[in-house]
């Protein structure tokens, strides 16, 4: 596994089980870099994600920050994106087919077998 998975991964756990809670500072890059003996970059490619994710909120010079958990987002159901933007009458279309293929080699989550088997969803440009 890449050190930045791993990174993600204990972070993302350490949300979730409420070591971080919403409003809290992670450690900074550099006490980061110490801990897992890496460099910025991969601790960069770690929060990054986690932003991406919506664990974390990223501030210049403030550091990273705990995001309030989302709920009922649903955000791999399309009826869901709809429903939690809010009450503007949006509708939601499929502009584009998916296309299945296999997941890429650097994906940032432990993947079990099933969804090994079963493959990834991609929205082609």
């Amino acid at each position: 596994m890449h050190l930045y998975k791993k990174v993600i991964e204990d972070l993302r756990a350490a949300i979730e089980d409420g070591t971080y809670k919403t409003g809290d500072l992670l450690p900074s890059e550099n006490e980061l870099c110490r801990s897992y003996d890496t460099t910025r970059v991969t601790i960069r490619q770690a929060l990054s994600a986690l932003a991406n994710m919506g664990y974390i909120t990223r501030k210049h010079g403030k550091g990273s920050i705990v995001s309030q958990p989302k709920s009922g987002l649903g955000i791999l159901s399309l009826s869901g994106v709809t429903a939690g933007i809010g009450t503007q009458k949006l509708t939601t279309s499929i502009l584009q087919k998916p296309v299945k293929q296999d997941w890429p080699d650097d994906f940032f989550f432990t993947i079990d077998d099933s969804e090994i088997k079963n493959g990834c969803i991609f929205f082609l440009d």
